[in-house]
């Protein structure tokens, strides 16, 4: 008797599953796909492991229906899946829910592979395909040799629109012609040595980029995957932003053929994903760019994992299993043998420790690429001046000079929406959320009160929700009110505002990144989505708005965000040889986290928050987790993280646990919540206390959140 040990979607636990007659173990390596009976239903699975005992009685085994496919995609991740939920413990068949794609689990059959000319003798109608199919089949008939479905995806064209001209017959498969040689990469001398130093010494598989913003690391990472990619191996690059992708897409077209690099995103369609997807496990893609969860995609081959902007806080999954994207990327090249190439101008304090530590390879670039000088920096004290929406005398000459000279400029402001709050000018209290009794955000332009935390949408409010009078008004200034402003004031020129209001969709997105690029003075009013690595030429000057808001945070981790997200902020200007000028506004010019923004040591402030963090037994010294409970009644939901802490407490000593105490966001959704932290000396501790806290059950009428290493 064989029985197969399955996963199934959306079911927590593994069931047990008789195989075929005649079938041995072999034919079911981990990740194997499956066809098997569920309830009423025919429904794929996925062989986690093979067994020769039922956990259940006989009589109630069901049997395999037959193998999806020859072999299990994922068959080497297995040694990967197995760390990662040792780590976060949690159960297999919640980490392959997320690791696995659904088009996996349902069965779905791929277009055929190939290149493609367009079918020149057939004559049709307009009406025959649509406009994106037309102009996707003139693409296409411009080109001089065949293209592949890959290279119509780069060049913009959605999956839907290829799928609709190949069913018409618009486009002839064929086969490949020889496709131009790519273009060569070239490397500075500071680029060159750390290339050299790190495909040349292959004890050691850790490396961390340090270079400073504009000095080149894109250049650096491209020409290490090439030199994997040429082994016939595979490279993951990641990237913390959807829309950084699309920057990095542009500069890899040049250098590698477009058949052999892939692109995984939660923009793209689920057939763009799908497709990619099974190239990469097949190995046919040697360079794959993705976001967070691309740490997934099988790649056989793997040589290497380049992660930049390793500080990024996007890398964080904060919903299903939270889960460090820097974290998983240590995980998966242990386990397939491949190297970790970190890279950032801001490393984060994690990294920081490893690299004083020295368990990391440490490799410097410190020049900008085209040998321009770092930017110039002002601080501009408004506590006692009358500011015109937001901006100070100082930020208004500035933007005045910057596009006189034709040259473009960037107000950073990290708050969208027309304003934070609506104010009763009677009761002086803001209109707040019913669900976590914060204030609603004003957005103008649709004339809605937004809640970011809740998604809460309700139409605009006038009356005070305690005194009933039409008596509130917009407090405060978001990137909607400033881009107004900026267009009365410039008429003539070109405003651009990029947040998640104007970048719903992917295509959103590529176009504000289109007008943002296109030659010409412009004003590009934006929050942190476009300062993550972003090169945005001519761009000489930056503005930053509201840079104070971290000064106030409870979070002791607010500080080391603010440096980094300000010297990423200025390391946008610049960066084409002229001196930047970056101006940030603030209350408090004399607080000391300010001198080392002002005078670009970002490892002595990163440092000195090293030595605090030593000092007051704080992570990245220390290991943390956070447990956060929710319910509709508060003080049942009090009693009951009350009763867990108990039994934590006696269950481990060496854990030492704070709470429970009211998070940030002490309700959500009108569900109070409540917050356990654990705080661990040792590693093995932390993990010892979760593991006898995932045994636990709760009740159905409370919400559970598992957080190791938090970020909040």
């Amino acid at each position: 008797m064989l029985v197969c040990k399955v996963a199934i979607r959306r079911v927590p636990v593994l069931l047990d599953y008789l195989a075929p007659v005649g079938l041995s173990p072999d034919h079911f390596p981990f990740g194997t796909p499956v066809s098997v009976p569920y309830r009423r239903s025919t429904v794929t699975g996925i062989v986690v492991g093979t067994t020769t005992s039922l956990d259940i009685p006989k009589n109630k085994a069901r049997e395999i229906n037959g193998i999806v496919r020859d072999f299990g995609w994922v068959a080497h991740l297995k040694v990967f899946y197995e760390r990662f939920c040792a780590y976060y413990v949690v159960p297999l068949p919640d980490l392959l829910d997320i690791a696995i794609p659904q088009f996996v689990w349902s069965e779905q059959e791929l277009s055929t592979d190939g290149h493609y000319i367009a079918q020149q003798e057939q004559i049709v109608p307009r009406s025959y395909l649509t406009q994106a199919g037309w102009k996707l089949y003139d693409w296409l008939a411009e080109q001089s040799i065949a293209q592949s479905q890959e290279s119509m995806r780069m060049a913009g064209f959605r999956q839907s629109t290829i799928d609709q001209v190949i069913k018409k017959d618009m486009m002839t498969l064929t086969a490949p012609l020889p496709i131009p040689e790519p273009e060569k990469i070239t490397l500075n001398k500071e680029q060159e040595a750390v290339f050299n130093h790190i495909v040349k010494h292959n004890d050691e598989s850790q490396h961390y980029i340090f270079g400073v913003t504009g000095s080149g690391k894109t250049y650096l990472y491209i020409a290490l995957a090439l030199h994997w990619a040429r082994q016939h191996g595979q490279v993951l690059l990641l990237v913390p932003e959807i829309a950084l992708s699309i920057q990095m897409l542009d500069k890899l077209r040049a250098f590698f053929p477009h058949d052999e690099i892939g692109c995984l995103h939660s923009g793209l369609s689920a057939r763009e994903r799908q497709i990619t997807w099974h190239r990469a496990a097949s190995g046919k893609i040697r360079l794959l760019l993705g976001t967070r969860s691309a740490i997934f995609t099988p790649l056989p081959h793997l040589k290497a994992i380049i992660m930049d902007e390793e500080h990024d806080l996007s890398y964080k999954q904060m919903s299903q299993i939270r889960y460090s994207t820097r974290g998983v990327a240590f995980q998966r090249v242990q386990a397939q043998s491949a190297k970790l190439i970190l890279g950032s101008a801001t490393p984060s304090l994690a990294c920081m420790r490893l690299i004083q530590e020295k368990r990391i390879q440490f490799h410097q670039l410190q020049r900008r690429y085209n040998q321009g000088c770092p930017p110039k920096v002002t601080m501009v004290n408004t506590k006692s001046e009358q500011l015109s929406v937001g901006f100070s005398v100082a930020a208004l000459d500035l933007l005045d000079q910057t596009l006189q000279a034709g040259h473009r400029a960037l107000i950073f402001l990290n708050r969208r929406g027309y304003s934070p709050a609506l104010w009763c000018q009677i009761c002086d209290l803001n209109y707040l959320c019913q669900g976590c009794q914060r204030p609603m955000v004003y957005h103008q332009a649709e004339k809605k009160l937004r809640c970011h935390r809740c998604h809460v949408v309700a139409n605009m409010a006038t009356a005070c929700q305690k005194c009933g009078r039409d008596s509130l008004v917009p407090l405060g200034e978001g990137t909607e009110k400033i881009a107004l402003y900026l267009e009365q004031r410039y008429p003539n020129h070109p405003i651009i505002k990029m947040d998640r209001d104007t970048c719903r969709t992917h295509s959103e997105l590529q176009s504000l990144l289109q007008k943002i690029h296109q030659p010409g003075s412009k004003l590009i009013v934006a929050t942190q989505m476009l300062v993550k690595g972003h090169h945005i030429p001519a761009l000489n000057s930056v503005i930053v708005l509201g840079a104070d808001q971290a000064l106030y945070s409870q979070d002791f981790r607010a500080h080391e965000y603010l440096i980094a997200q300000m010297h990423q902020v200025i390391g946008r200007s610049g960066r084409e040889g002229e001196t930047g000028h970056v101006l940030i506004q603030t209350q408090n010019t004399e607080h000391p986290i300010w001198s080392s923004i002002t005078s670009d040591s970002y490892f002595h402030a990163a440092e000195k928050l090293l030595s605090e963090r030593l000092r007051y037994e704080l992570p990245p010294f220390h290991y943390q987790a956070t447990l956060t409970f929710s319910a509709k009644n508060q003080q049942k939901l009090h009693n009951y993280v009350q009763n867990i802490q108990k039994q934590l407490e006696k269950q481990n000593a060496l854990i030492r646990i704070i709470g429970p105490i009211e998070p940030s966001q002490s309700m959500i959704n009108g569900e109070h919540r409540y917050s356990l932290i654990l705080h661990a000396q040792r590693s093995s501790a932390m993990h010892s206390a979760l593991s006898f806290f995932s045994s636990m059950s709760h009740p159905s009428s409370i919400r559970v959140i598992v957080d190791r290493d938090p970020i909040d």
